[in-house]
């Protein structure tokens, strides 16, 4: 945040590089701490629903060939 305030030449370069920095640092926070596991949950739930189904087919399945 310093660097923001400076009024040197050389330090206008750099607030660029500053900024997108500490934006890039916050965006890269909020995907790792809250998308990542909301994906990976949702993952998890689909696999647990499609497993479900399976189980279903299958059990209508084989009391079809036992009849």
């Amino acid at each position: 945040m310093p660097l923001l305030g400076e009024t040197s030449r050389q330090a206008q370069f750099l607030v660029p590089a500053a900024l997108s920095l500490g934006y890039g640092i916050m965006f890269a926070t909020v995907i790792t701490l809250l998308l990542v596991p909301s994906l990976l949950l949702i993952q998890l739930d689909f696999l647990t629903l499609l497993s479900r189904f399976k189980g279903i087919f299958i059990n209508i399945y084989t009391s079809k060939q036992t009849c």
